[in-house]
C-alpha cells in the first residue's frame, strides 16, 4: 500500500545562479540582489527565470512542475527553505553548494495515495505476472513428478 503513496507535493519555479559562471561570488550575490529588487517590485518571477537562471528549466521560466522533495535530491538548504514557504510563497536567496537559488512555491499538494485510475494497469500488470509465475511454477512441479532422471 504503501509503495501507491504520494508525499507532499509542490509546484515549483527556481532561479539559479550559477557562482562557478561568475568572476567572484561577489558578483553573483550582487546579481542576485538585483533580481530580488526587481521580483519585489512586481517582476513576473517566470520572466526573470527565463532572463536571469542558469539551469536548463530557463526556458520554461524556471518552471519544475510538481516535485515530490522525498524522491528529489536537493541541497539540504533548499529543502529546508521549500518546506518553510506556503502556496504563493516566495523565498529569499538561498546559498547551497556552488550555487545561488530563488524559489517561488506556487501550489502544494498534500501527501496522499495515487487514485485507483492512476494504478490500475500498474496492479493488473503485477498480478498478471503473479499468476504467470504460480502456473509457470505448477507446471515444472508437475513435470518434475513425472520425470524420472538417473546420474551417472
Amino acid at each position: 500500500m504503501e509503495k501507491y503513496k504520494v508525499g507532499d507535493e509542490y509546484k515549483l519555479r527556481i532561479i539559479m545562479i550559477n557562482h562557478a559562471n561568475k568572476s567572484s561570488p561577489e558578483v553573483a550575490r550582487s546579481l542576485t540582489r538585483e533580481i530580488i529588487a526587481k521580483l519585489n517590485e512586481g517582476a513576473s518571477f517566470a520572466e526573470m527565470a527565463t532572463v536571469y537562471s542558469e539551469d536548463t528549466f530557463r526556458t520554461k521560466g524556471g518552471d519544475r512542475g510538481w516535485v515530490e522533495l522525498e524522491k528529489e535530491k536537493y541541497h539540504q538548504p533548499l529543502e529546508q527553505a521549500i518546506r518553510a514557504l506556503g502556496p504563493g510563497q516566495r523565498s529569499d536567496v538561498i546559498e547551497a553548494g556552488d550555487a545561488s537559488w530563488i524559489v517561488l512555491v506556487e501550489e502544494i499538494r498534500p501527501s496522499r495515495y495515487r487514485p485507483l485510475s492512476e494504478v490500475r494497469a500498474e496492479i493488473e500488470k503485477i498480478l498478471g505476472d503473479e499468476e504467470y509465475k504460480r502456473l509457470y511454477d505448477s507446471w515444472i512441479a508437475r513435470l518434475k513428478a513425472k520425470a524420472f532422471i538417473r546420474y551417472f
